[in-house]
């Protein structure tokens, strides 16, 4: 009787031993969403760091079957302006606007939209809805590049140099960079 009980002890011992270190080992938490803010003098861009999700992105710029989620217009950026920026052959006014991802849906590719909106008609804008109307006052085809790493999440930066604005985009294993100046 006594050696059965010892083996209990042993056991209880053993497994007392072992649950403090697998309750201390670190567990695997997501960073949580947030907003991201990225400035230049006189210009502001504010977005979500989403996790990369290729299951929508991939069908968004290949085209092809994919989750509702790859076949609508994605808001991915809102840039906030103190002074006029010139988009394309448009001037985009001082104000709030918009910046859009259009999917492949007919093979074309991909395009970027820059969109000037009346935030006092937005009510709630989630980022991942249908964009809100506004004037189109930039849109092109928008070309990725595929780079070996992945960035778990979406990153973008703004540069200054030589009266341009560089906006520096990752999500993935895609990248682009746009450039806009001054008026």
């Amino acid at each position: 009787m006594l050696r059965n009980q010892g083996t209990l002890v042993v056991a209880v011992l053993l497994v007392g031993a072992a649950w403090p270190a697998a309750a201390q080992a670190p567990q695997p938490t997501p960073t949580p969403l947030a907003v991201v803010y990225e400035k230049v003098p006189g210009v502001e861009l504010r977005f979500v760091n989403y996790r990369w999700r290729p299951e929508i992105f991939g069908p968004m710029e290949k085209g092809g079957s994919g989750p509702v989620e790859s076949k609508r217009p994605w808001a991915f950026a809102r840039i906030v302006n103190d002074v006029p920026l010139k988009v394309g052959e448009r001037t985009l006014p001082v104000g709030h606007g918009l910046l859009v991802f259009h999917p492949n849906l007919d093979g074309s590719g991909m395009s970027l939209e820059v969109r000037s909106i009346d935030m006092r008609r937005v009510v709630d804008l989630n980022v991942l809805a249908v964009p809100p109307a506004g004037d189109t006052y930039y849109k092109a085809p928008l070309v990725l590049e595929a780079t070996p790493e992945v960035e778990p999440r979406m990153v973008m930066t703004l540069d200054e140099a030589a009266g341009m604005i560089v906006l520096h985009f990752r999500y993935g294993d895609r990248r682009f960079s746009w450039s806009f100046s001054r008026r």
